[in-house]
């Protein structure tokens, strides 16, 4: 056979000896299913020992993990119990379609992929509206791809965009809506119909990262793309219900809107030619190690969703006296929402950096928030609108935390936060 000569490949020195055979039993065990709970491990180790393809690890080629991922993923998707669904089924009417499908595209991360929808959707030089209370790489994608964010508030039961703001939003410069998932998966009824409605086509971008697991009439988030076209994005960094210990997808009902995200993820080079330059693009390329480790763990999906569930439920229950006392607001969720971050609106007045730090000292419990951006002073100097007022955004935000809660805890773990959180409010 006729060697290639690689113009690249990184320098890593192949396992040799008895190295080389524990490798092998390892992955014979693994491909046999008899990993026993070593699954992501088997999958990096698999592909970083399979030498043939080191020199294309961030390409999306046959057989790569990176493809088996995506082709899962948009399985999963598509496997969603649709029929009957109100709003799937007047899309398809309103569109004179009979089916939707679904393109995929492995990037980096989250923000990079949100980042190459806006400019391949052309958002540049325009608004893009989304909510100030977000996480800050959603915004940042913003303002990377060259558009404006246009804030509007969020709804006080959910915590996602308010419909209604967003239709008042809208406006002749306007480019796109961007809708974060934030657990819940929200509505999209509302922004069919702001989006498509009258001839208009205003693109809809999901950011689905923390609702992936979350369900809706039976469909999942990526399902529905809406705006013509719309996209929707999902992370698998560390902190999500499905990682890769990085990476992320972007899906799409457009194939040319999935392709043009291909090649700014790629430099902006051609996919067919990497002689030509298409795009001003950036280095959002999927690594197959990030795309092997999240397809092992799209394995056990519907249990880790299923235990995010469960434990979600002891927290609720944990809770409810302190809700019921309007001591603190838990978040308006349904039953089918899987929560990547657990928020509670501490008592008002309750300074919530104090409170984070006296959780942490007394009870080695690590609290988390997001930021309210458009009272960041950045934000105020980029945006020029600093008297902006987003009431229900100020006031959730003085009062926000999320608590720690992943598959790793046991019942006693999920117990202990639990206690040891009420028992400090109630305190206050």
């Amino acid at each position: 056979m006729k060697k290639s000569y690689y113009f690249i490949s990184p320098a890593m020195e192949p396992a040799r000896g008895r190295t080389r055979e524990l490798i092998e039993e390892l992955d014979a065990l693994w491909l046999a299913g008899k990993n026993e709970g070593a699954g992501e491990i088997c999958a990096a180790l698999h592909t970083l020992a399979d030498e043939k393809n080191l020199p294309y690890v961030f390409r999306q080629m046959e057989g790569s993990p990176t493809v088996g991922m995506l082709r899962d993923i948009l399985k999963l998707l598509t496997s969603c119990d649709w029929k009957g669904n109100a709003l799937f089924e007047r899309i398809l009417k309103g569109r004179s379609e009979q089916t939707i499908n679904l393109d995929a595209a492995g990037v980096s991360c989250a923000t990079g992929g949100l980042h190459a929808a806006l400019q391949g959707l052309g958002a540049a030089g325009g608004e893009v509206i989304t909510t100030s209370f977000n996480y800050i790489g959603v915004v940042n994608a913003i303002k990377l791809a060259g558009a404006k964010p246009r804030f509007v508030d969020i709804d006080p039961r959910t915590w996602c965009m308010d419909p209604g703001a967003a239709r008042a939003a809208v406006n002749d410069n306007t480019r796109a809506i961007l809708l974060t998932h934030f657990n819940h998966f929200a509505d999209l009824a509302p922004f069919y119909d702001i989006c498509e409605e009258g001839g208009r086509n205003v693109p809809l971008v999901q950011d689905a990262s923390l609702a992936i697991g979350s369900k809706r009439a039976g469909l999942r988030p990526g399902f529905l793309n809406i705006g013509r076209p719309g996209a929707t994005v999902m992370s698998f960094t560390i902190s999500k219900i499905i990682s890769g210990l990085g990476g992320a997808i972007v899906v799409s009902d457009s194939s040319k809107l999935i392709e043009r995200v291909q090649v700014i993820a790629h430099q902006g080079l051609n996919l067919r030619d990497e002689c030509i330059v298409d795009e001003f693009g950036a280095n959002y390329k999927l690594s197959y190690l990030n795309a092997a480790i999240a397809r092992e763990m799209l394995k056990r999906f519907d249990g880790i969703v299923g235990r995010r569930r469960e434990i979600r439920t002891r927290y609720d229950e944990a809770f409810a006296p302190l809700a019921a006392d309007g001591l603190i607001e838990l978040q308006g969720l349904s039953a089918d929402d899987a929560v990547t971050y657990y928020g509670i609106l501490l008592p008002k007045g309750v300074a919530w950096r104090e409170f984070a730090k006296l959780l942490f000292d007394r009870h080695g419990i690590i609290m988390g928030r997001w930021h309210c951006l458009h009272q960041e002073e950045i934000y105020k100097r980029a945006q020029g609108d600093a008297g902006a007022s987003l009431p229900v955004t100020e006031e959730i935000n003085r009062r926000m935390l999320f608590l720690p809660l992943h598959t790793g805890f046991s019942d006693e773990d999920a117990k202990y936060i639990c206690e040891k959180t009420a028992e400090e409010i109630r305190r206050l």
